[in-house]
């Protein structure tokens, strides 16, 4: 008596499923958002969410497999203008200001990827 558990039942192998790194998911009063960029300035799309790994979230409605989100949003706000870049150029992982892969940046955060599967492929 007084026992709790969560258990998870996974029926089937691979299912395909969009994508985004888990730091691309803004929460804030249980809403959740992820940042996109359209035609040079940051758009605020509100998300619903589904599984959830140690470094990816699944994105159930709100986001299109073609759009870019925003990696590390901080305080972008939308409208806000960025710049995507492509993969390994300046501004790429290990130098301030951006992350590895196409993606986009602002004045003072880096950015981001294509939603796509955990690994990247």
């Amino acid at each position: 008596p007084g026992s709790f558990a969560r258990a998870e039942i996974v029926t089937t192998g691979e299912i395909p499923a969009l994508t985004v790194p888990a730091t691309a998911v803004v929460s804030f009063a249980g809403i959740e958002k992820v940042f996109v960029v359209e035609d040079g300035l940051a758009v605020e799309k509100r998300v619903t969410t589904g599984d959830r790994g140690a470094d990816w979230v699944e994105i159930v409605a709100g986001l299109k497999a073609d759009e870019h989100a925003v990696l590390v949003p901080g305080s972008l706000q939308t409208g806000q203008k960025v710049t995507v870049l492509p993969a390994g150029a300046a501004g790429a992982q290990g130098s301030p200001g951006g992350e590895a892969g196409k993606g986009a940046k602002t004045e003072s955060k880096r950015a981001a990827g294509r939603g796509g599967n955990p690994a990247g492929s």
